[in-house]
């Protein structure tokens, strides 16, 4: 779903990197009082866990494919404004590394495949969790996340409208069509893992904002982590085993695109992307070039996400509660 150069207008993409800043500044400011400094493995861990599943493309039908976008996986476990930034750092590193959606449109992607999957996903999580009990868990994590996919999908239809790409009416029931198939197995991805962290109590409980993750002692953060080392061989092998052999068919935009007469539209990046393409420049179409790329994909959002957060997490014994403005 990553919207490129050329397909939203400058009014658009302007008004919609504005608020994306909006958005950004305020979660940036909130995760610097409820990050812990042991929380911070986890949050870059889960960086990386969604980069990677991203490179995973699934055939759906009528020869078009869908990834996994990670906004509801990301804040179930941390909360909305942890996800925010996570989101940000892995779409930001896929547009100046990979060139993997626009530069101009970067607040839009953000907008789209970001924020409003770890607000709503989150919101409508909440709400069943509160509903129905327990043992349910698993239909509310698969239910929020197919919502936040088909919801990010309308917005990016929104955005095409506006910028007289395409009628909304057209662009809403194709964009919505394609990614009703495609939320299945995001629903499905961030059911899995968030079931499988609950079931060992590392998973978010509801006592604050935030994940409260590895913060109940050192000898439980130490059993938490080796726990984790699933998601790390589970990041390592998706990249390593699976990302060579992703489906090459046109994700549900590119199908729109293709489908609609305004494929045409997209343009060049406006940056030389070192590793255009998820692929090593000199090993562009091996099999290891690709997997090269997504190693040091992974590499890269775990510094990006472990340095910022280092430096601004609090301690447990400073640790500050969210506030409420």
């Amino acid at each position: 779903m990553h919207i490129p150069d050329g397909f939203l207008d400058t009014r658009t993409w302007i008004a919609a990197d504005l608020v994306c800043a909006a958005v950004l500044s305020e979660a940036l400011r909130r995760t610097r009082l409820t990050v812990t400094r042991r929380q911070v493995p986890m949050v870059s861990l889960i960086g990386a866990f969604v980069f990677a599943a991203q490179m995973i493309n699934f055939p759906v039908a009528g020869a078009t494919s869908g990834h996994f976008l990670g906004g509801s996986l990301t804040s179930i476990l941390f909360g909305p404004w942890i996800g925010s930034v996570i989101m940000t750092a892995v779409i930001l590193v896929q547009a100046f590394v990979f060139q993997d959606g626009g530069i101009t449109v970067l607040g839009a992607n953000i907008l789209c495949m970001g924020f409003i999957g770890n607000f709503l996903g989150y919101g409508i999580y909440k709400m069943l969790t509160a509903i129905f009990p327990e043992r349910w868990s698993f239909a509310s994590s698969f239910v929020s996340a197919w919502f936040s996919v088909v919801a990010g999908a309308s917005a990016v239809s929104v955005l095409l409208s506006v910028s007289g790409t395409v009628p909304l009416p057209m662009a809403l029931t194709a964009m919505a069509g394609w990614h009703v198939l495609i939320g299945i197995g995001e629903g499905l991805i961030t059911a899995f893992v968030v079931g499988y962290l609950r079931e060992r109590n590392i998973v978010f409980s509801g006592r604050s904002e935030s994940a409260d993750l590895g913060d109940t002692g050192q000898q439980n953060t130490s059993g938490g982590m080796k726990k984790w080392a699933v998601l790390v061989l589970a990041t390592m092998g998706i990249v390593v085993f699976l990302s060579p052999f992703a489906s090459t068919l046109p994700d549900g935009l590119d199908r729109v695109a293709i489908d609609h007469q305004f494929a045409g539209k997209a343009k060049s990046g406006f940056v030389d992307a070192p590793l255009a393409g998820y692929q090593i420049g000199f090993a562009e179409g091996k099999i290891w070039g690709t997997a090269g790329a997504g190693l040091a994909g992974v590499l890269m959002i775990m510094a990006l996400l472990y340095g910022y957060h280092r430096i601004t997490a609090k301690s447990p014994a400073v640790r500050c509660q969210e506030p409420n403005s």
